[in-house]
């Protein structure tokens, strides 16, 4: 009897500490979901209070109204950067994605990569640069909206201007990068695709790349799209205006007139984006 009694305290005891222990466990999921939620509305409030600053400031007639508007742009990007966890404040990014604001460019760069720097698992992260990427060259100046001249000979090694087809996909790789490696299956396929044929070729041009390695990759991967290399010592100024700061880049030209139509698209939306000009 005397062991039965002790077994059976044992056992109250293991339940005891089991409920307490998962009690307090839910008080941590609760107090850490409540702090959540202030912290987030502690940052709409700090963007309110620049709000309204904004709205006192446009009543003052002595002060120039881009004047404000710009301290305004200012002072949210840089409240984002002070708060690079807060989905609200990342939200907000898409705010500034309009042509009015295009000349923040820098800022808006540099308060992406604080967010990233802070939480570079965030996947939405890849959906935020591809829209910044995709509202810039979107809103380039009217002289940076062409293309190179496609059918220049003496920059790339044959002349593929007589090609009979509506629009260019532009491949612009390097040798050394694997991502560009990786895209050149689905490159492959787009370009023998029968539906496709007279609408869309596949030129792909490799840059800042060796011509022997160049070469030795033609030789060992057999591919059915246009592939040229181009002498990056010798012709690189003639793509300064499109701003290349990584590869691959990946654009659709239109054929007639060389004009871009669509820059910064990634390898997993090209059959989509193509199907917008069919």
């Amino acid at each position: 009897m005397h062991i039965f009694f002790r077994f059976a305290l044992l056992l109250c005891s293991i339940w005891i500490f089991t409920t307490l222990h998962s009690q307090g466990q839910n008080l941590s999921i609760d107090n850490t979901s409540k702090n959540n939620i202030d912290y987030e509305n502690n940052v709409k409030k700090l963007f309110k209070n620049i709000n309204d600053q904004f709205e006192s400031d446009i009543l003052d007639l002595n002060i120039d109204y881009k004047e404000i508007n710009n301290k305004k742009i200012l002072s949210e990007l840089k409240l984002i950067r002070e708060h690079p966890t807060s989905k609200y404040a990342f939200n907000k990014m898409y705010t500034f994605l309009i042509p009015s604001l295009k000349e923040f460019h820098t800022e808006i760069m540099e308060t992406y990569e604080c967010l990233k720097q802070h939480e570079p698992n965030n996947n939405n992260l890849f959906e935020l640069k591809h829209e910044i990427d995709r509202f810039y060259s979107n809103n380039l100046k009217q002289d940076q909206e062409e293309f190179i001249d496609i059918g220049d000979s003496i920059l790339i090694s044959d002349n593929p201007a007589t090609l009979n087809t509506e629009f260019y996909l532009i491949d612009i790789w390097a040798t050394w990068c694997g991502p560009c490696i990786k895209g050149h299956t689905e490159l492959n396929k787009i370009s023998l695709d029968p539906s496709l044929k007279n609408k869309i070729s596949v030129i792909s041009l490799a840059i800042m790349s060796d011509m022997d390695s160049w070469n030795n990759y033609n030789i060992n991967n057999k591919f059915s799209f246009y592939m040229y290399w181009v002498d990056w010592e010798k012709y690189n100024n003639r793509f300064e205006h499109l701003n290349i700061s990584s590869v691959p880049l990946y654009l659709i030209v239109r054929a007639k007139d060389n004009k871009i139509m669509e820059r910064s698209i990634t390898i997993e939306t090209i059959e989509k984006q193509i199907k917008k000009y069919l």
